[in-house]
This record gives structure tokens, sequence and C-alpha cells, in this order.
């Protein structure tokens, strides 16, 4: 946390200057008293009531205008503070890899960046005030109540032994408490994003009453917890409370004797009362600020998880930028797993694809397909071998520059809330209309952005939601496409589209794979038919590889594959 402060010390020096003379305010009241009980009442001198009069009111103004100005001060350090924390982790998810991602739910990374945050924010501008005034009020008041009378300032330090211990009992206790707190937070995130993401497939099952009684059970548990949070820190309080009132209570008893016997006056008693509160008090919000604290440490190292998370993919110091290529591309014994696994995905995989070549990628499921075209841009490290493209090992070129030469478009294209036009220019946001226009033209989906009310400026909702499927694969293409991408990566892209719609679109896809290095892989043998290269997948290896003809007279398992489909197909129309 000290280098997303340390930018505001001037800030910090501040606030601490402004903490001390706020709490430095507060000594001279139980004096004033004193003065008044002791002097100005017996002496009946009305002059000094009214100068003890005055002086109170200046107190008052003046701690109320410090704590103004700190106030503003500390909010201002906390919203600086937690918007570069929060800055900064959105920058560590932009740069961490997929592998990453694959392990956790969106809903829990959610709860880090926002909930996490919260409470570290909450703590900076409410919980420093609070601990660090309550720790200078109880070194000056100590000092104060010996300088009153020490045989008074011993009774009341004898409690402090018992509020360390009080304080040891518990707060192991109360911080495991609040990690499993701040855990149960992410998962119902996690829950409630997975669950709102696949609602279609809640309500086709009729799963209405087991996701409530699911979410129930989150927040039944989340309910238990804070429950047990709240008893222990209720008690660490209460006990915190009964040994502040027995040390006032032997304060007050032996202060009446001390009075009884000449040797101290009623205002000072009065005085060293207040000063108990003054002792007293902050000692119980230390103990009571605990639950804050534990609850901030506890984010705090949800936080720094992500911070202190490796980043495996990066460019090398020696990255040089990938400029114009012609689309050559060479997998040279590759093998890949991935690292939360033990299974090897691709083995030894040799491949040479030279420019403009459109190659077909079918196998089995989990046989490796899309794992292949994931390694083209980089989004995963290969275990063993390497990659090439145009004789530059990926290795060695500058990932941005990688990706920008690299059209791709995944299973599920995802749309971004916005206009149309946003989300095509979203991998070239300086693309003139024109070319945004062009891009659609090729996607095929400027005719029906033309029959929209606002054209390329409508608004296609949350994740394209108010766009159908075909429209809005042709969108993903038409973004992928802006680019002028030398190498295409299509990504079963037509998998979830009726047969009509498919058919539409790989005619589509037909035009635009012309003098372009793509890669198709395809549950689909109509989808890779007419490709330049076909690849048969099966257990990570290349099992076959030739053009269509000539895989189906070798009779393997692309063969089996083929006559499986149009079986099928014949099957449902008849």
């Amino acid at each position: 946390m000290r280098e997303f402060i340390r930018p505001y010390w001037p800030l910090v020096v501040w606030s601490s200057l402004l903490m001390f003379i706020l709490t430095a305010l507060l000594l001279p009241m139980p004096f004033l008293t004193a003065a008044l009980i002791d002097k100005a009442v017996p002496e009946k001198d009305v002059k000094m009531v009214v100068i003890i009069f005055l002086l109170f009111v200046i107190v008052h103004l003046a701690r109320n205008l410090i704590s103004f100005g700190l106030q503003y001060i500390i909010n201002f350090l906390g919203q600086r503070v937690v918007f570069h924390l929060r800055r900064r982790l959105h920058e560590k998810l932009q740069e961490l890899q997929l592998a990453f991602y694959d392990t956790r739910l969106p809903g829990k990374i959610m709860a880090r960046v926002v909930n996490d945050v919260n409470v570290v924010q909450n703590m900076v501008t409410g919980g420093f005030i609070t601990m660090f005034t309550d720790v200078v009020m109880l070194i000056l008041v100590v000092g104060i109540m010996v300088s009153i009378r020490w045989e008074l300032a011993v009774i009341s330090l004898v409690t402090l032994p018992f509020y360390a211990l009080n304080y040891n009992f518990f707060v192991n206790k109360i911080r495991i408490i609040s990690k499993k707190i701040r855990d149960n937070v992410a998962e119902i995130y996690g829950l409630l994003e997975e669950r709102v993401s696949a609602i279609r497939i809640v309500k086709s099952f009729a799963r209405e009453n087991y996701e409530i009684n699911q979410f129930s059970e989150k927040i039944t548990e989340h309910r238990e917890l804070n429950i047990e949070n709240s008893v222990l820190n209720t008690i660490l309080g209460a006990i915190a409370g009964v040994i502040s009132g027995v040390g006032t209570g032997f304060v007050l008893w032996y202060g009446g004797r001390l009075i009884i016997s000449g040797s101290l006056s009623v205002g000072r008693l009065i005085a060293f009362y207040s000063f108990i509160g003054y002792l007293y008090g902050p000692i119980v919000r230390l103990t009571q600020i605990n639950t804050t604290v534990q609850w901030v440490m506890v984010s705090v190292d949800r936080i720094f998880e992500i911070m202190d998370e490796p980043v495996t993919i990066k460019d090398s110091d020696n990255a040089v930028e990938l400029r114009e290529i012609i689309g050559q591309v060479s997998f040279r014994r590759v093998s890949f797993k991935y690292k939360f696994g033990d299974r090897v995905i691709l083995k030894n995989i040799n491949l040479e694809v030279m420019p403009g070549t459109i190659v077909g990628i079918v196998g089995p499921s989990g046989s490796g397909k899309s794992t292949i075209l994931s390694l083209i841009p980089r989004f995963y490290e290969i275990t063993e071998g390497a990659i090439f493209i145009d004789e530059y090992n990926l290795r060695d070129v500058k990932i941005a520059s990688l990706r920008q030469k690299i059209g791709f478009v995944p299973q599920e294209s995802m749309l971004f809330s916005g206009s149309i036009k946003s989300n095509i220019k979203y991998g070239r946001e300086d693309a003139r209309d024109e070319e945004v226009i062009e891009a659609a033209r090729a996607a095929e989906i400027h005719d029906f952005i033309s029959t929209l009310p606002d054209k390329y400026d409508t608004e296609i909702g949350e994740r394209g939601v108010t766009v159908s499927g075909g429209q809005r694969q042709r969108l993903a293409i038409a973004r992928a496409l802006l680019t002028n991408p030398q190498v295409l990566v299509l990504d079963d892209c037509t998998s979830s589209l009726d047969a009509e719609t498919e058919s539409r679109l790989q005619e589509t896809l037909d035009k635009l794979m012309k003098g372009r290095t793509c890669f198709i892989v395809s549950h689909r043998i109509s989808s890779v038919m007419k490709a330049d290269m076909i690849i048969v997948m099966k257990d990570g290896m290349i099992a076959e590889k030739g053009v269509h003809k000539s895989l189906l007279k070798s009779g393997g398992l692309y063969a089996r594959l083929y006559e499986e489909q149009y079986k099928s197909a014949e099957l449902v129309q008849i």
C-alpha cells in the first residue's frame, strides 16, 4: 500500500499535523472545568467565568474548523489512493495471461476490484483518522494524567495489560472470520455473474427454484458468518468496556479518599476523570476498530494476490515490432499443457503454412483444435518447441504488434454495450467512418445496419443482446477485418448458427479468406471442405493432413467424421 500513498506524502504530513492539533485542543477542556470548580465558583469570580466560557467557545470553533479541513484532506487523499489502486489493479488484470482467467470466475475478480477496494477506501478515509487520533491522544493523556496525580495514573494504567490480553484472545478469531466473509462475498459475486449470464439455460430446464436455493445457501452462510463476526466483536468491546469501568471505579474510589484527606481538589479529580475518558475511550475504540483493520487486511491480501500474480506472457527485453508480414506460419515441434493440469494438450505439432493458405482443423472434442488457434496470437505460452510467423519467433516480437496482425473471431463473439460503430472500431479506434463501412460491407452486415433508425450509431445493448447470432458474428468479423489482418483465425465461429445462416455466413467467409492465411476450426466438415489444407487432430496430435478428396479416399478419421455427419444430416432430412 505504501507505493500508492507515497506520492501524496505532503497530504499525509498535513493531515497528521491537523490530527495532532485537533487532538491537542481537547486537552485544555478538563483544566478549564477544574479552574471553574476550584477557583471561579468558590471565589465568585465572574470575570474568570466569562473567560472560561469564551475559551470553551474558541476551542470548539477551532476544532470544528480544523476538523473540516482535516476531513477534506483525508477524503481527497483516500479518493486519490483508491483511484490509483483500482486503476493499477485493472491494469494488472489487462496484463495477465488467459490462463489466469481460466481458473477464476469473473464475479470473484469483480469482487476484488469493487468490494475489496471499497473496504480499503473506507479505512483510508475513516479508520485511519480514528486510529491516528486515538494513538496520539493516548500518548498525550498518559503524560498529563501522571502530572496531575501519579497514583491515579498508575491505577488507570494497570488495566492496560487486561486490554492487551482481551485483544490478543479475539484478534485471530476475528481475522479468520473476516477472511471467510470476504471469500463468501466473492463466491456470491461469482454465482450471480455465472447464473445471470446463463439465465436462458436456467429457465430452459426450469431450475429457478434450484437456483433460488443455491443463492439462499450462500447468503445464509454470509449471514451466519457476519453474526459470528459481530458476536466476537461485541464480546471484545463489552469486555473492554467492563475493564474500563472497573478501572474508572478504582480511580474514583481512591480519588475520593484523596479529596477527603485534603490532598486533592474536587476540580482536579473531575479533570482527571475527564482524562480517563480520553484514555479508555481510545482504547475501547481501538479494540472495536479491530474489526475494520482485520477486514481491511483481508481485503488488502486479496487485492495483492492479483497484484503479485506473475505475468508469464509478456514482451522479452529484445522484442521487436512486427510490421508488415506475408502470413507464413510455422509450428516446430510444439507441445503444450495448461499449468493447472497435468494432461498434455498438444504433442509435437509440426506444421508449415505458406502465405495465403486456408487451413481447416477438425477432430473430436478435446483433441486440441482450439488450443492450436489460441497459440497463434500467443494467448498461451507453449511448453516446448517454437511458433514462427514470417520466420519471427513469436517470443521475439512485441505481443501487441503480433495481435494487431491477426484477425481473431471466437466461437461466441462478444459485443460490448455501445454503438455498432464503436464495436466495429474496437480493434482500431483511429479508423475513419469510410473504413468502418467498408469492413461492414465486406462482412455483409452493412445492409442490415442501414435499416436501423440510427444506422451505425445504433446502441446494441450489453453483450450485443439486441442483435441475432448471425448478425453478432458478422459484426465480429467486420471488427476483425477493420485491422486488415494478414492472418485470419476463425474458431468454430459458425457452430452456434442455424444451417441457413451458417451457409450465408460461410459464403461471406469464403470471399474474405482469399489472399489471407486462414485457420478455421470447425466441428462441421462442410466448413473446411474447400480448405487448401485440412488438419485432423486426435489426442493432441496431427492424425491426418491433406485435402478433402485425398482424406476421404484414405478412409481414416476424417472419412469417418464425414460419414457420421452426413449420415446424421440425411436422417434429419428423412
